[in-house]
């Protein structure tokens, strides 16, 4: 099964090209176009996270991407950090 710190995190995919990443009734929208031949998500940079993340999500950056990177890995989805990628 997975980790503790994925089991506190969960993912679903959206409609709209967005993987959500849900905790305590709250959720984060991460970019994941799936038109595209590769399946990628898109990880907001340390740099752009303080002034984009939901207040809930500030002080979690690194259990989010802990979490993401493990299920990225179950799902045979690439994952990116971009300084480019948003919320």
């Amino acid at each position: 099964m997975c980790d503790e710190m994925h089991d506190i995190y969960t993912f679903e995919l959206r409609w709209k090209e967005e993987l959500a990443c849900h905790r305590g009734g709250q959720s984060v929208h991460f970019d994941y176009p799936m038109g595209a031949s590769d399946r990628t998500v898109y990880f907001p940079s340390t740099s752009r996270w303080p002034f984009e993340a939901p207040a809930w999500a500030q002080g979690h950056r690194s259990e989010i991407l802990k979490a993401l990177t493990s299920w990225c890995a179950a799902h045979q989805v690439a994952l990116v950090v971009d300084p480019e990628a948003s919320f």
